[in-house]
């Protein structure tokens, strides 16, 4: 579970299904089409995949919650139609999870579906959550000591233009995941600078958050399958680190960064 990103779980009943929503950022309801529709299909991009469980993020407007399914005894067709191995799976990918007449997304965070009867791929598309997830680990790994005490962990994504929603709740918890599995048991927010502030969490006229960490991205839009990001940590006013101006190239989805200017106050 994601510490605080999840507080409210509320179950929706739609076409005989259960759908999740939350309060993760600004995470959206999920729905499942109606009764009148063929099928009933979940449509989400591929955000990890660990053996037979994959992570998605909702893609369409009505399927934008984070939700987890197991891929084993369930067939897999690629964008031909062919059936292909859920081994060929991966990051960035965006499937069709076509449901079953008994198919549920049981009540967790993330959601579970249950009763699918079969995944067909539909488009490959770069893995931007997967190249963030690295840089966050390497600016966290940056100047150590300012990590000591740190309780509250924030996300400041509101200046990322190449992430949806749905990404950016799934980059929330990838982070919180990997900061639990290294021992480090933080509450994880998606909030903005001033958002912490008005909330009285920072302190403005020492410029310090304390037991805080506000780590916070900014790119530039895509262009082909390269964009501009900066990425920077702040707990206090003489207490923060950044890289500037560094450069995600994407290939077959699988995203890469060089790092640019290196920055300590």
């Amino acid at each position: 579970m994601i510490g605080k990103i999840a507080k409210t779980v509320i179950m929706l009943l739609a076409a005989g299904m259960l759908c999740l929503t939350g309060c993760s950022g600004d995470r959206q309801e999920p729905e499942m089409p109606g009764p009148d529709s063929q099928e009933n299909v979940y449509q989400g991009k591929i955000i990890e995949s660990k053996g037979d469980i994959l992570l998605l993020s909702g893609v369409s407007e009505i399927s934008a919650s984070l939700v987890t399914l197991s891929v084993k005894e369930t067939l897999v067709t690629d964008q031909n139609g062919k059936k292909t191995e859920a081994s060929g799976l991966k990051n960035g990918m965006v499937i069709d999870v076509v449901m079953g007449e008994d198919a549920s997304i049981a009540e967790s965070y993330p959601g579970q579906i249950h009763g699918q009867k079969e995944i067909r791929i539909v488009d490959q598309e770069n893995d931007i959550t997967g190249m963030y997830l690295e840089a966050l680990k390497e600016i966290y790994q940056i100047d150590p000591g300012l990590n000591s005490g740190v309780k509250i962990m924030v996300l400041d994504l509101s200046m990322s233009v190449n992430m949806s929603e749905a990404e950016k709740s799934a980059l929330a918890y990838r982070w919180d995941s990997w900061l639990r599995s290294q021992s480090q048991d933080m509450d994880v927010y998606q909030k903005t600078y001033d958002e912490l502030v008005e909330e009285g969490m920072i302190d403005t006229e020492k410029l310090y958050f304390p037991e805080g960490m506000l780590i916070t991205i900014e790119d530039k839009e895509i262009k082909g399958d390269s964009f501009v990001f900066s990425i920077s940590k702040w707990c206090s006013g003489l207490g923060a680190d950044g890289l500037d101006n560094c450069k995600a190239v994407f290939e077959d989805g699988i995203g890469t960064y060089t790092k640019g200017t290196a920055w300590i106050s």
